[in-house]
């Protein structure tokens, strides 16, 4: 050849002459049997492919590196991964010979192996993967942009190089790739430090112990096979250690050699195993991670699971489940700080807030050791995090077998963590982002977020092509030009009555990818950095467009994931706007991840839709495809179908908030051009006529798409699909159009209550799944004509009102029974008296049965003959569970046989006897637990329908009889089937909660039966039933393979849909998440009876924690009780019989607290027969419940004898509180019923104390009981004649002994002292009672004229033990009472007074930051001896600090005056200026700043009390917060009369912190009211149903600095009440702020009528309620709707019980706020207290807002229901802590107000408290209510009410239309 032909031929292939020479560099003979390239090889390939680049004119190392780039590189790394991606199979022997002799010749260094020669793949394998070591080294400093390509093929090289010599050359390879990149560009490594540490895993971590275990029959496998396995795993564990040690090189490399280069890659780095060869690399990442204690590492994890990598989110949730195994002792903790945070914080004058969104910086910054305790805020956050991080991380997973042991793992850990009541967390799920049809948004989001994510996480070069492709064309094609013209083209597609916009076709020349404008130059720089390369790549994806096909859903069984796939791709090739390209980019990359297609979906479906025609009506049908079929119910089902109902939902949910806004911004259009026209025209009359707002064409066809599918429609596929949030939306929606609206009393002519029958029946339906009760019994006064039976069962069994439903049940059977036999005919009275007896034994009605499920279908059997049965399978989801278990061999034949001609009859049979009714009777007995009475009418159902009698001659072939044929028998044949089934799988339930082992296994013999038949799938809640029978079946037997096989298969079908429900709420995820803690249960148990030696009751306790995992479980039947009943099994199974008595005995309790007493009674009767501690004071219990008080009593009575008289006290300290329990049961129960005087049960009370001195509540009993001693000798005391306590005037002969109330003074302090002592529980009652009676005591012996010796002995006695008690009690006890502890500073008697000084003396010293604040209004007060006492307790607290300490008093007295002096502060000139200047006119205390004052905040003065009663040691009682470091110079100035100022103070955490600093108003009563409602609060969480349903007062922290001003915490995201409906109503164009309030007062100036009702129903009728819309617009998502709206309701009722109360007047618009985060309501203003609305010159007529739009914002039923119920269970918990919450409100009497001290200003000074008349009559007026003696607002006696008649009745005063209409015209009523 000529060198001109040699050069020709150079120039024309020289880059595929490259490619070949570095190819054959990888051949073995030139590597010298090693792993690493040989220099000398390295140079020669250099030099080789140096003389090619010459020939191609490119000179010297820079030619060889462009010779490298694009098309060789980019086509040699595809031969590569193409190779490594070919199976081994075809020459395994070939690959594994080799890795067994390399394991001979192992040494402690890796790289010393010696490869040995390979054939086939393998060989082709090992030559790619040194290729690969090539090709990195000639790249040099350019490796840095081919890193991410460069990772996905070593990624795909460690998946399918497993082996022996391969998967160490691999290894090798990733050693050569991160030297180097180490050396040439370190910049890179740190992004690919984290997904490197990743890949290894597998590599370090042990077997996968995810995948369903392999069940096999004993003896499958020979011992010849079984010694061959063994021995190939020894051979092989010498080169898993090597390949070990050189992945932990690799690491090394990484995380210790390159630590400076790759920091900030560390805090993000998947956590390592424990090994050995990573003691280095994991000491390293646990300095870098500030992992000093399992909080920290547990945040670890949570971020960790929210990484946008799948693998690293598999390795956490592997290392999430280690640590919730590990770390057990921390979880209780927690969860202990959980519970305490719901049932026992309490505040001194605010109430605590949660975010919600994670572990707080604080909590994170914590350092410690294992032992760390968290607060409970802290926990709750903690929880809050761990349960969002869980639901989201298997979200949108592909179908591989990682997402399969991902969802596996996940299972576990939420098992792990257990089934946490919702009334206890509020996790924060994921929502999709908004929709913003924009394209640089759109595509910056796209490469930004979406393509190089995938590109990052690639492992496989097919996706890496697809995704290099997307981006490289992306990026070309959408330069400054083209870019500019889309975005031209999208706005103007878009705007306000634009027609379709042409589409501009790009010019040749479109400029610079790279250039300014272009879409890479706004891509930050970071992701610069990744995609440079791809601006000069060619890839080529040749794309072919498919055949038209319709209707995609349905077509063919495609999976989810599939038919998302093909929808997307028929989508993208019907655009044609602006982003048509970019859709067909990613047309290929959209394959690999689901992420991506449901990112790109909303803008396809908008693009397609946007263009109207074709495209329009294909999506339309699709999408009406879906939800027909979703809405046809379970008759239509197909695998996954929650799955594409919720896709639908989302992306129709986008298209819907993008309509909302244009079509308010085409009314802002309409609204500008009617003012243009107004304007043009001169005409200021309002006559022009305004312009209908017109949509674009474009929004027009996209609003077609939104509103194509009837509503109705979706309400009714939501319903199906489990979206019934979604379904009460649309819905409501619905029949609100349709009607008007829904009940509301406040309303003009009512509302609307003219629903139709199925109207009514659908919404009950809806809320019975809901699971919520409150708002069913509002539903059904919706009815027209009453309830029907259906709806009495309904509310019944939602109620959980079982044995009320029971007997509905019946009564409605009796009721079809007689129809039946009135319209009886002929051949109904024959088909009814061919019914012969039942068989003889349960067991030969199941084999009739089995063999009826399975006629007709053949039966698959193996060579012997004998039947087949499958293992557990889960098809789409749904668990279904066929019996391993041998049935006869003549199954299949004698079901044939016998059933064959006579199905028919056999199915009319049972049609006629198996209704629904008596299913739902069947579940009745179910609930209530009786167990036995449901399986014997089960076993007599199937021996009805099934006998020989009911089986007719009927021969289906000839059609002869009854008129029937072949496909009528195949009817029947399918309803017998089902029936059938239904009946053996609630035999299944009944079986296994009795633990009767062979009728289990006999009815899941006819469920196994009938899914070999191809049965209708059972319900979800009967097939849950069937899986636990199974594996409890399998454990029973011992098959331990097979018990992991079924929680296996049921962990995949609970995550096969948890994602998508979780994504509503998590309420709606809660079933789902008890049934994994089930699981988990299951699984702790099965192992333990694995072990050889049986496991200690203690080491069993602690193992299992099952009392703990108990308490976090929400306190429903429903809820606890299958996890009751399956814990008795399996302690039974571990041969516990103490286990299986508590079950029992814990169930019997929880019955009791429901009103289930009849299984109660069963339970506890099973928990006495096997001696369980605690079970006959349980039945006891019962009894007195069951008003069988003397009965209980006296079998208490002889339980507590018996104890007694037993001689030696019990050592075991929980016997000794059980015998505690006993005494103090019946010794309160004696008190209750007048039995024994009281020096008996005083001492019975002692003794309770002597056997348990440390119990909270024998303390707290035995007070209480003294304390009502003490109040009957105060009433009694004065009243004695003058012969004593002789009635008789002397006569009788019989003397009493004196009584005082003194001498049961001194015991019930002590005894509430000690209560207070040890423990929380009753510290809410006890401590402000016991302050109470000290403080009563002082001022009577101070008022006293003359003092006698019984006097002066009880106040020694008293003194004595108040001394104490202040020594003894915890300081921080002392701050729940710290309001009232202020208000009583200026006590009458010295002796208070020195205690007062030495508890807030301990307060100053122990929490100054809190009590300065509480100090400073005192310190400030008018009254002189207020502020005398104040300051001394400051100086001397003052005088015994350090010198920090002092620096902070002196500090802290001059930031207080500082801020009075800018809460003073006035604007000088004009009083319209709204916004002023900190650095000018507030410098003083700008000055001052930064100081170590804490921000006072809410959370500074809420008191955390942790359970047991005690402190743990590092827990702190109040969290610190950050100090105030300076202040925003923009200062806001509100238009109000006073000028109030926005301050935002900026904390040493750098977040911002705003107060309103308000002047000239006494903020004390917005400051004890808040104090009040902070102790509510506490009491509320204490009550589960309240807690549950969230009842609580939105509070926030105030700090009144003087008597007329101070400083409130600002709340964000709050929108006032009017403000809201102002919104709305402008919307609605019913409501000009400008016209509309004048033209009403003009309504009422010119009203010449008696009856005020007839003004509010005139204008009424203007404006409608309108305010359940706003809610609607404003939580468009109907989770975060429903929830809001619940919010709403139950603020809304506790705000109006508590207002009432405390006679809280001046509720108009502005006073009341929504939370625009929670829906939840929070009030303001409390300056119009204690009923002085009545006082102003238009009083107030009612007791709260209960106005037309707060009724409106309640649902459709109005007050009725949620509403109604929230009401009276506030009202309830108001009564039950009458005592505490006067205690409380009596800081108003010892604190006098402004308004109340006007009069007597001669009392401040004097040198004891004021007395306040008012005050006291205001509290008088309060206890009245609180005793239902007073009602309404004019506080009218009456006889006391009930806590449901008092709400009736306030309700119906509060909405009354005279009542409103009396109101003063600004209040608003018609608001």
């Amino acid at each position: 050849m000529q060198p001109e032909s040699f050069v020709t031929v150079i120039r024309v292939m020289g880059r595929k002459v490259a490619r070949r020479i570095i190819y054959q560099a990888g051949q073995t003979c030139f590597w010298r049997q090693q792993y690493h390239a040989p220099a000398d090889l390295l140079n020669r390939a250099e030099e080789y492919v140096g003389i090619v680049a010459n020939g191609m004119s490119m000179q010297g190392q820079q030619g060889i590196l462009d010779l490298l780039q694009g098309e060789t590189i980019a086509l040699l790394l595809k031969d590569i991964g193409n190779t490594l991606s070919k199976p081994l199979d075809s020459d395994k022997s070939a690959a594994k010979a080799p890795a067994q002799r390399v394991g001979a010749t192992v040494t402690s260094h890796a790289a010393s192996i010696s490869p040995s020669q390979l054939s086939g793949i393998a060989a082709d394998k090992l030559q790619c993967l040194r290729t690969l070591v090539v090709l990195m080294h000639m790249l040099r400093q350019q490796l840095g942009t081919h890193a991410l390509q460069m990772m996905a093929v070593l990624s795909e090289a460690l998946l399918h190089c497993a082996e022996g010599q391969l998967l160490m050359q691999a290894l090798a390879a990733w050693l050569s790739f991160v030297q180097l990149l180490a050396r040439l560009a370190p910049q890179v490594l740190q992004r690919v430090a984290a997904q490197a540490a990743v890949v290894l895993l597998p590599v370090l971590e042990p077997a996968n112990d995810d995948a369903a275990p392999a069940t096999s029959k004993a003896g499958s496998y020979s011992t010849t096979k079984a010694a061959t396995a063994a021995t190939a795993a020894t051979t092989n564990s010498e080169v898993d250690a090597a390949a070990q040690q050189l992945a932990a090189a690799i690491l090394h490399e990484i995380v210790v050699m390159q630590r400076q280069h790759v920091r900030p890659a560390l805090l993000h780095m998947p956590p390592l195993p424990p090994l050995d060869v990573l003691k280095d690399v994991n000491a390293v990442l646990a300095q870098e991670q500030h992992r000093h204690g399992p909080l920290q590492h547990l945040q670890l994890l949570i971020n960790a699971l929210r990484h946008e990598s799948v693998s690293v989110r598999h390795v956490g949730l592997g290392e999430l489940r280690s640590f919730l195994m590990k770390h057990k002792t921390f979880m209780a903790d927690a969860m202990a700080g959980l519970l305490s945070c719901s049932g026992t914080s309490s505040n001194g004058g605010a109430g605590a807030t949660v975010n919600g969104k994670g572990l707080p910086a604080a909590a994170a910054a914590q350092t410690g050791s294992a032992n760390q305790k968290l607060a409970s805020a802290q926990c709750q956050n903690l929880f809050n995090g761990l349960l969002s991080a869980l639901l989201a991380s298997c979200d949108s997973l592909p179908r591989s077998k990682l997402a399969q042991s991902m969802k596996q793992r996940c299972a576990q850990c939420l098992g792990l963590l257990g089934a946490i009541d919702p009334a206890l967390v509020q996790p924060e799920l994921p929502r999709p982002a908004p929709f913003a049809y924009q394209a640089s948004s759109f595509l910056v989001s796209l490469v930004q977020q979406q393509l190089v994510r995938v590109l990052q996480t690639a492992c496989d070069i097919q996706q890496l092509e697809a995704t290099s492709y997307a981006i490289q064309h992306i990026l070309q094609h959408y330069t400054k030009r083209r870019l500019e013209s889309a975005q031209a083209t999208m706005e103007a597609a878009c705007a306000v009555g634009a027609s379709a916009a042409e589409v501009p076709k790009d010019a040749e020349d479109q400029g610079d990818p790279a250039g300014s404008g272009s879409l890479y130059s706004m891509l930050d720089d970071s992701t610069k950095s990744i995609v440079m390369p791809f601006l000069t790549t060619r890839f080529i994806v040749p794309q072919k467009r498919p055949e038209e096909a319709g209707v995609i859903f349905g077509s063919h069984p495609h999976t989810f994931r599939r038919w998302l796939h093909l929808w997307l791709k028929q989508l993208s090739w019907h655009t044609s706007g602006p982003l048509s390209v970019a859709f067909d980019a990613c047309r290929g990359v959209a394959t690999w991840d689901q992420p991506l297609m449901l990112f790109l979906l909303p803008f396809v479906l908008a693009e397609v839709a946007g263009q109207g025609g074709k495209g329009l009506d294909m999506l339309v049908n699709e999408l009406t495809a879906i939800m027909q079929c979703a809405a046809a119910g379970p008759e239509s089902h197909i695998p996954d179908m929650e799955l594409y109902v919720h896709c639908t939902f989302t992306q129709l949910d986008l298209l819907k908030q993008w309509m909302q806004e244009q079509q308010e911004l085409a009314d802002k259009a309409a609204e500008a051009a009617t003012t243009r026209q107004t304007i043009g025209a001169g005409n200021r009359s309002g006559l022009t006529s305004s312009p209908e707002p017109q949509l674009s064409v474009f929004a027009a066809n996209v609003q077609q798409l939104v509103s194509a599918i009837p509503i109705q429609t979706m309400a009714q596929a939501a319903l199906r699909c489990g979206s019934y949030a979604r379904a009460l939306q649309y819905f409501e929606t619905h029949v609100r159009d349709v009607h008007g609206g829904g009940l509301n009393p406040a309303a003009f002519n009512g509302g609307c209550s003219s629903y139709s029958y199925d109207e009514v029946s659908f919404l009950l339906e809806v809320y019975g799944q809901l699971e919520e009760p409150d708002g069913l019994a509002g539903l059904v006064q919706l009815r027209q004509g009453g309830l029907t039976t259906a709806d009495q069962i309904l509310a019944a069994e939602k109620a959980g009102a079982w044995s009320e439903a029971l007997a509905l049940y019946e009564q409605a059977l009796s009721q079809e029974a007689t129809a039946a036999t009135a319209g009886n005919t002929t051949g109904g009275a024959n088909v009814a008296g061919s019914i012969t007896a039942p068989c003889a034994a349960a067991g030969d009605v199941l084999m009739v049965a089995a063999r009826a499920v399975a006629a007709g279908t053949a039966a698959s059997t193996d060579q012997n003959g004998q039947q087949q049965h499958m293992l557990v399978q889960t098809i789409g989801g749904i668990i279904t569970i066929p019996l391993l278990a041998q049935l006869p061999s003549t199954f299949a034949a004698a079901a044939i046989s016998d059933a064959g001609a006579q199905t028919a009859g056999g199915a009319a049979a049972l049609a006629a006897h198996l209704s629904s009714l008596q299913v739902g009777q069947l579940r009745c007995l179910l609930q209530m637990g009786h167990y036995q009475t449901l399986l014997r009418q089960i076993d007599g159902l199937l021996a009805r329908c099934l006998g020989s009698g009911a089986q007719q001659n009927l021969d289906p072939a000839q059609g002869t009889q009854a008129g029937t044929g072949p496909a009528h028998a195949s009817q029947g044949l399918a309803a017998l089937q089902w029936s059938v089934t239904q009946l053996a799988a609630l035999g299944v339930a009944a079986a296994w909660r009795l633990g009767s082992w062979a009728l289990l296994r006999g009815h899941l013999s006819v469920v196994d039966a009938a899914f070999a038949a191809g049965g209708k799938p059972l319900c979800p809640a009967d097939q849950w039933e069937v899986c636990v029978g199974f594996i409890l079946d399998a454990a029973q037997k011992g098959s331990h393979d097979e018990v992991l096989t079924g929680l296996h298969n049921a962990r995949a079908g609970v995550l096969g849909l948890l994602p998508a429900i979780a994504g509503e709420s998590y309420t709606r995820a809660y079933p789902d998440l008890l049934k994994l803690h089930m699981l988990q249960e299951v699984e702790g148990v099965s192992h333990m009876l694995q072990q050889a030696q049986p496991v200690g009751a203690i080491q069993r306790g602690r193992l299992l924690r099952w009392s703990d995992r108990l308490s976090l479980t929400a306190p429903l039947l429903s809820c606890r009780g299958p996890l009751l009943a399956l814990r008795r099994q399996l302690a039974a199974l571990l041969q516990d019989k103490e286990g299986t008595g508590r079950a029992w005995l814990q169930h019997a309790k929880l019955c009791r607290l429901t009103g289930h007493h009849e299984a109660a009674e069963t339970s506890v009767l099973e928990a006495l027969a096997r001696g369980v501690p605690g079970a006959l004071l349980e039945r006891c219990r019962l009894l007195w419940e069951q008003d069988k008080g003397h009965r209980a009593v006296m079998e208490l009575q002889q339980l507590v004898q018996q104890c007694l008289e037993q001689d030696a006290a019990p050592t075991d300290a929980a016997v000794q509180h059980q015998r505690a329990k006993e005494m103090l049961q019946l010794t309160e129960w004696m008190a209750a019923v007048g039995q024994g005087g009281r020096e008996i049960l005083c001492d019975n009370y002692e003794d309770a104390i002597r056997m348990d001195p440390n119990w909270e509540k024998a303390h707290f009993a035995y007070a209480c009981y003294l304390d009502q001693l003490y109040k009957d000798a105060k009433q009694r005391e004065g009243k004695t004649v003058k012969h004593g306590n002789d009635r008789l005037g002397g006569r009788s002969r019989i003397r009493t002994a004196e009584e005082h109330p003194f001498d049961y003074l001194p015991q019930a302090l002590q005894h509430y002292g000690e209560s207070i002592r040890a423990g929380h529980k009753h510290i809410l009652q006890s401590l402000p009672r016991l302050l109470t009676l000290y403080f009563e005591f002082g001022s009577k012996v101070a008022a006293a004229k003359t003092t006698t010796q019984k006097i002066r002995n009880a106040q020694t006695q008293v003194n004595g033990v108040m001394g104490a008690l202040v020594r003894s009690i915890p300081t921080y006890k002392w701050l729940l009472v710290l309001p009232q502890l202020t208000s009583r500073m200026c006590h009458a008697h010295p002796d208070v007074q020195e205690f007062m000084q030495q508890v807030l003396g301990n307060i100053m010293d122990h929490f100054p930051q809190q009590a300065l604040w509480a100090m400073a209004m005192v310190s400030k007060s008018t009254i002189r001896n207020r502020q005398e006492a104040a300051s001394s307790i400051l100086r001397a607290a003052k005088g015994r600090s350090n010198e920090a300490g002092q620096r902070l008093f002196s500090t802290f007295a001059r930031f207080v005056d500082q801020l009075i002096n800018t809460c003073m502060w006035q604007p000088a000139g004009d009083r319209r200026l709204n916004r002023c200047s900190a650095n000018k006119e507030f410098r003083g205390l700008i000055k001052l700043l930064p100081v170590d004052i804490q921000v006072p905040v809410q959370a500074l003065f809420t008191v955390d009390l942790p359970s047991g009663g005690k402190l743990p040691p590092g827990h702190r009682p109040v969290s610190s917060q950050a100090c105030i470091t300076e202040l925003k110079d923009e200062v806001l100035i509100m238009s109000s009369l006073m000028k109030p100022k926005k301050l935002t103070f900026i904390g040493s955490d750098g977040v911002e912190y705003p107060f309103l600093a308000k002047p000239k108003d006494d903020l004390r009563k917005d400051y004890r009211l808040m104090d009040f409602a902070g102790t509510l609060n506490a009491l509320l969480a204490w009550q589960p149903q309240a807690r549950r349903r969230g009842l609580s007062l939105r509070t926030y922290a105030v700090l009144p600095l003087t008597d007329d001003c101070g400083i409130l915490q600002w709340v964000n995201n709050l929108v006032p009440f009017k403000v809201a409906c102002e919104e709305i109503y402008i919307k609605e164009k019913l409501y000009k702020r400008s016209s509309t309030p004048m033209q009403i007062k003009k309504m009422y100036d010119n009203f010449k009528g008696a009856r005020r009702c007839e003004l509010l129903d005139q204008v009424l009728s203007m404006l409608p309620p309108r305010m359940s819309k706003w809610l609607l617009g404003r939580f468009a998502d109907p989770g975060t709707w429903l929830e809001a709206r619940l919010a709403f309701t139950r603020t809304n009722a506790a705000w109006a019980m508590v207002g009432h109360m405390l006679g809280l007047g001046d509720r108009h618009g502005e006073n009341i706020m929504i939370s625009g985060l929670t829906g939840e309501t929070m009030h303001v203003d409390f300056g119009c207290l204690f009923d002085r609305g009545l006082t102003l010159e238009v009083p107030e007529m009612v007791p709260f807002r209960l106005t037309q739009n707060v009724v409106d914002c309640f649902g459709v039923s109005g007050v009725e229901g949620t509403y109604r119920r929230a009401a009276e269970m506030t009202l309830q918990v108001l009564r039950d802590n009458k005592a505490t919450l006067m205690t409380c409100a009596e800081t108003f009497l010892h604190d006098p107000l402004v308004d109340w001290t006007k009069a007597g200003k001669s009392s401040s000074n004097s040198a004891v408290e004021a007395d306040n008349p008012q005050a006291k009559d205001a509290l008088a007026v309060m206890e009245g209510r609180l005793s239902g003696t007073l009602l309404g607002v004019a506080s009218i006696p009456t006889l006391p009410l009930s806590c449901e008649g008092q709400a009736a009745r306030l309700i119906s005063e509060a909405s009354d239309h005279e009542n409103l209409g009396r109101m003063y015209i600004w209040w608003m009523p018609w608001m």
